[in-house]
């Protein structure tokens, strides 16, 4: 998967970063000020290793085939009981 980034600025207390991924759809992360994202790790800003990663993960999980039928079928209509 590959991305642009669009814009990176801030935003009261955050950063707001906003990409274009090579479908043309575009993106928005927000990150907090003061906690490091704006720190570089190996050469590479830690906001933009985060992005990597939360896209990575959402392509794994696209390709995931879970039959919500069978969890439906257990839990739709059940009454919990708290403990």
């Amino acid at each position: 998967m590959e991305f642009e980034i669009i814009k990176v600025e801030q935003q009261k207390q955050r950063i707001l970063v906003e990409i274009e991924l090579s479908d043309r759809t575009r993106k928005k992360y927000g990150y907090p000020l003061g906690e490091g994202w704006e720190n570089k790790i190996n050469g590479k800003f830690r906001f933009v290793r985060d992005i990597e990663e939360k896209l990575n993960k959402e392509e794994r999980v696209s390709n995931e085939i879970i039959d919500f039928s069978e969890i439906n079928k257990e839990v739709t209509g059940k009454k919990i009981k708290l403990k």
